[in-house]
């Protein structure tokens, strides 16, 4: 259960506001989880205590964030608890500075998105719990802190990001967004022929149990075609990342023009497709055609012409999404989910993405920025009630959404998001659309990449050189006239033929109007080579003179690195 709860302020809450307001020290002292559930927001804000608490949790971690806001941390184990139950519900408490009574502050619930929490067997699960209060002065407010509790994953995120901030002088501009976006999936459309190219690496839900021993890098998985890249176990599901030694190819023909899901049939070596997606716990349908994700057993099953779902197949998860023309299948690519992708209601983001999160402003004005990556697979599910347009944020840890219609705004002065006032440390990565909880229309930003003057220099030199990639053209009579396709060079290379036999390449501007330069090499060798290089900007105009009358090795255009990568 790392992704987030929607809390709110209880009734208590809003009485102890003014009261910190006023100049009184408002105490938090402790939170709660519980199993209760809880499905009517106003009903919960006249909550005194949790519907069912199952675990008192100590404060382990206290942050003032800003005048107005502070961020409390605290975490428990699977351990902790004496029987397993869901995670369903959290309460935050505070102390009444007029009445010495602990009181209900903020309260949250998953409900049927809940996590069952185990206390038995190997795999120990430790939950952290953050809560972000705007509490108007936090100079009036305490907290009884046990920070021996747990040594806290974002304490060493803390550290981390302490020690990556030291490399990060190039991101003092730009904020909020996301930096990098593995590119895994690798194909190619041709004539509605689609090819999945050896390399693309693809994601793979095998079961709730954990089988890393069975699957070291680099040993086969489940067909020969397919090598273990990855893998993972975490909040109970095994995942596996296969990288193709071949190519899988796919060309059918259809009638209709419908969008389908592409995957991967691992054992079968094919291309599967389905005209729609759904998940859940243990999922049913009435559709046929449809490729589902079944969350209780961690797999990717489908159904065909009846509304029977089978598992028999593993398949990975969506690659891309197609679009039919009546004619071919595959007509175009309509969106490919490298980094982050969608199944029914689940939203996957892979492990390697990177981003910013707008933390403020540093003392000269800067922007100070949270760097985080995504160092493990995360999977958010919604509930079948969610209807919305919505934003996307992710932190490295929970995939986080924002109601186009909630109350949020990024305040530029401060460089802080709010969300009904309260901050919100996720960065903006996209939107989409939920549908009785299904996702569509799902829009990932582009990675901004900031250039580090210092370090980058070796790479930014590089951008203007020659590439491995070139056209080779044929060369007209003397004074023919050529357009350059991209920033690059033009290269030639003939025997002399004649003594002191050569070229004269003259670079006009785009518009040609005016000669920019000239480069001229003869050869006075009549059995000799003659050769030049000659750089260009894309749209330049450039006349090659000769009077070379030999054989022409060849006459080609080479493409700038900045071009090719």
């Amino acid at each position: 259960m790392s992704n987030e709860i929607n809390f709110i302020l209880t009734n208590s809450a809003t009485e102890l506001i003014p009261k910190v307001l006023n100049g009184k020290t408002l105490n938090f002292t402790r939170m709660a989880v519980g199993d209760g559930f809880s499905y009517n927001t106003e009903i919960a804000k006249g909550y005194k205590t949790l519907v069912n608490e199952v675990l008192s949790l100590d404060i382990t971690k206290k942050e003032i964030l800003s005048p107005s806001s502070i961020k409390i941390t605290s975490a428990f184990k699977s351990t902790d608890a004496q029987k397993e139950f869901y995670y369903r519900e959290v309460g935050l408490y505070a102390q009444d500075p007029d009445t010495g009574q602990e009181v209900l502050y903020a309260y949250g619930n998953r409900n049927d998105a809940a996590e069952l929490i185990t206390p038995t067997g190997a795999n120990i699960v430790t939950k952290q719990l953050i809560f972000i209060v705007s509490v108007g002065d936090s100079a009036n407010v305490t907290f009884n802190v046990n920070a021996d509790v747990y040594a806290l994953q974002e304490d060493m995120l803390d550290v981390q990001a302490n020690k990556a901030n030291k490399n990060l002088s190039n991101t003092g501009m730009i904020t909020n967004c996301l930096l990098e976006v593995p590119q895994r999936i690798k194909y190619e459309l041709i004539d509605g022929m689609l090819t999945i190219k050896a390399g693309s690496v693809v994601i793979i839900p095998y079961g709730i149990e954990d089988k890393t021993s069975e699957f070291s890098v680099g040993s086969t998985f489940l067909h020969e075609n397919f090598k273990v890249y990855d893998t993972q176990f975490t909040d109970g599901k095994f995942f596996v990342w296969a990288e193709l030694q071949n190519d899988v190819l796919q060309r059918n023909t259809t009638t209709d023009k419908n969008i389908r899901f592409v995957v991967l049939n691992i054992q079968g070596n094919n291309i599967s497709t389905n005209q729609g997606s759904i998940s859940g716990e243990n999922p049913t349908t009435s559709e046929t055609w449809r490729v589902v994700y079944n969350i209780a057993l961690n797999l990717v099953g489908s159904n065909t012409g009846d509304t029977t779902i089978t598992y028999s197949e593993v398949k990975s998860f969506p690659l891309m999404l197609s679009q039919a023309d009546g004619s071919v299948m595959h007509s175009s690519i309509i969106q490919v989910f490298n980094g982050i992708g969608y199944i029914g209601s689940t939203i996957w983001v892979d492990k390697g993405v990177k981003g910013l999160i707008p933390n403020g402003r540093n003392p000269d004005g800067t922007l100070n920025n949270i760097e985080w990556e995504q160092s493990s697979i995360c999977v958010r599910t919604f509930a079948n009630s969610e209807t919305y347009d919505v934003i996307l944020g992710l932190n490295g840890d929970a995939i986080s959404r924002l109601n186009y219609a909630g109350k949020f705004n990024h305040n530029e002065d401060d460089n802080i998001t709010y969300t009904n006032g309260v901050p919100w440390y996720y960065s903006y990565s996209g939107t989409f659309k939920l549908t009785a909880g299904v996702i569509s229309n799902l829009k990932i930003y582009q990675p901004f990449q900031a250039v580090n003057r210092y370090s980058d220099k070796p790479w930014l030199s590089s951008l203007s050189m020659p590439s491995e990639k070139y056209e080779n053209l044929t060369l007209g009579e003397n004074g023919s006239k050529y357009v350059a396709p991209a920033n690059g060079w033009y290269s030639i290379r003939k025997v002399t033929g004649i003594a002191n036999g050569g070229f004269s390449f003259t670079v006009r501007d785009s518009m040609d109007t005016e000669e920019l330069y000239r480069v001229t090499t003869k050869n006075p060798i009549a059995t000799d080579e003659v050769a030049v290089i000659v750089p260009v900007l894309k749209g330049q105009n450039v006349v090659v003179g000769y009077d070379a009358t030999g054989e022409t090795i060849y006459f080609r255009f080479i493409y700038a690195e900045g071009e090719v990568n």
